[in-house]
């Protein structure tokens, strides 16, 4: 297990977290500390954070809620989602989308 603990004003546990799974196959449990928002969770999860520790009194149904929002992205992640410029080109040329 890693802890990376992003601040709203730091983004560098996102860019640590992004760099472990990508550049060194990291595929240990890395997990978010400190004053996370349930807003930042689709980010935590694309760049390859795999638990959030929240706060006392958390709600966990907004954390949730934050998880779901999102289907794709408008970059390439650490998961395998569809990205939004593949999905403009697949209805552009009609290509099937592979998922």
């Amino acid at each position: 297990m890693l802890s990376i603990s992003p601040t709203f004003r730091d983004e560098r546990g996102f860019t640590q977290a992004r760099s472990l799974r990508e550049r060194l196959a990291f595929s240990a449990e890395i997990r978010a500390t400190g004053n996370i928002l349930p807003d930042q969770c689709a980010f935590l999860l694309r760049s390859g954070i795999s638990t959030v520790e929240t706060q006392d009194g958390a709600d966990p149904a907004a954390w949730q809620k934050a998880a779901d929002r999102f289907s794709f992205g408008y970059q390439p992640s650490v998961l395998k989602e569809p990205v939004l410029s593949g999905l403009r080109r697949t209805i552009r040329l009609g290509v099937p989308r592979n998922t």
